[in-house]
């Protein structure tokens, strides 16, 4: 039993894990989260582009009485997009995709 479990861990690793489709699909969707945490730092840090937050945080980013706090109110949202949200919202906000006026930014 050791040994077949052995067996399946090392083909994971091979087929799964280190395939290069997989790293460089997580290599980008690496980039677009810390691009997303730059982007919203430096709106939060600097008071300007408040406006690319969702309302229902905008006072909390505001506010927010440390780099702790903001750094974690970041994150936060950010952990919760989904992948397909966090795509559109980098997409918009670099400018790749800027969509409609009326589209809707759903922050989950």
């Amino acid at each position: 039993m050791e040994k077949e479990v052995f067996m399946w861990k090392q083909l994971i690793w091979y087929y799964v894990i280190l395939n290069p489709a997989l790293a460089t699909q997580q290599f980008g969707q690496q980039k677009i989260i810390r691009d997303l945490f730059q982007m919203f730092l430096e709106a939060a840090t600097t008071q300007k582009n408040l406006s690319i937050f969702p309302h229902s945080c905008r006072e909390n980013v505001a506010n927010a009485d440390g780099s702790a706090t903001l750094v974690r109110l970041i994150a936060d949202l950010i952990a919760g997009l989904t992948e397909r949200q966090a795509i559109k919202l980098h997409r918009r906000l670099t400018g790749v995709s800027l969509g409609l006026v009326l589209d809707h930014i759903d922050f989950g």
